[in-house]
């Protein structure tokens, strides 16, 4: 492996903000009956779609069967991918990053998802590669993700630096060596990444 340093960016709260609030309220208004965040994952299928398991039509159509109205599956698709806002700092940080740094992306996401990211906010030529969830086939925090990267990068554990905002998937990659960031905001992210950069 070589010893030149990497950077690997998530997407979710990191580069994009999101909520799933709009796409439950959309469910509850056309029948669906959740009343907690896990019963909307459950109900949907959410961590087998991310990690590939079922396809984007099976998704939507576990979707429909939760709905007492009759909605189409292109309405359901533009409510399930308008949940996302740029966080325009960021996502430009990223890009400057991967002018003198090799930089990647890791994201827990779906296919639907993905696209929409691609589509408005070019995120598979935001870095130089990018790793997701759904077409890996396991998800953070499970340890196996983050080897898969590594070994697909070529680099050294400590040679990384990985930003994601949920403490689970930080430990996941300290476990296995890599410097982390629990990212909270842009300014203490970018101080962290530059002095790593530097080092």
């Amino acid at each position: 492996m070589t010893q030149e340093k990497v950077l690997i960016f998530d997407v979710g709260r990191v580069l994009v903000n999101f909520s799933f609030d709009p796409f439950e309220k959309f469910l509850i208004k056309n029948g669906a009956a959740i009343s907690t965040r896990d019963e909307f994952y459950e109900a949907t299928s959410l961590f087998k779609y991310e990690s590939g398991e079922i396809t984007s039509e099976e998704f939507v159509q576990s979707v429909k069967t939760l709905l007492t109205s009759e909605v189409d599956s292109a309405t359901i698709i533009k409510e399930w991918q308008n949940i996302f806002n740029p966080i325009h700092e960021m996502i430009e940080f990223c890009k400057i990053c991967g002018e003198t740094t090799n930089t990647f992306i890791l994201s827990n996401t779906n296919e639907l998802h993905w696209e929409h990211l691609d589509r408005e906010y070019k995120v598979n030529s935001l870095t130089k590669n990018a790793y997701t969830s759904h077409k890996l086939g396991v998800m953070k925090p499970h340890k196996e993700i983050y080897r898969l990267v590594e070994n697909s990068i070529g680099i050294d554990s400590p040679d990384i630096l990985f930003i994601d905002d949920l403490v689970e998937n930080i430990e996941a990659a300290k476990s296995i060596g890599w410097n982390t960031i629990l990212h909270k905001n842009f300014l203490e992210t970018k101080k962290i990444v530059t002095d790593f950069i530097k080092v």
